[in-house]
């Protein structure tokens, strides 16, 4: 067609069921796929959170150990601090909707 900026031509009337009756497989296979990414960022997401909420926990008590036993528990819990820092890098998302879990970081 002329003046058509993105190339596209009409195609007779003819062609219409043929392209209506691929679209409900072609549909489905997209749907099939995002429920598939769906699944696998949700369950890295449970993974992450989890690391998240055992590292704050590891945090605090070398925190205790920190207080009851002196300088021996600093080098643990700065390390334990920069996994905390990595993992918010890695998922800042846990930073703005859940920000308990990163209390200490």
């Amino acid at each position: 067609m002329e003046g058509d900026d993105i190339g596209c031509e009409r195609r007779p009337a003819k062609h219409a069921p043929t392209l209506i009756s691929a679209c409900p497989s072609r549909c489905a296979d997209a749907k099939s796929d995002l429920v598939n990414v769906l699944s696998s960022l949700e369950a890295h997401w449970h993974v992450l959170e989890a690391e998240v909420v055992e590292i704050n926990r590891d945090i605090e008590y070398c925190e205790q150990c920190l207080r009851k036993y002196g300088e021996w528990f600093n080098s643990p819990l700065q390390y334990l601090r920069v996994r905390m820092r990595a993992c918010a890098q890695r998922d800042p998302i846990l930073t703005t909707h859940d920000p308990v879990l990163l209390r200490r970081s």
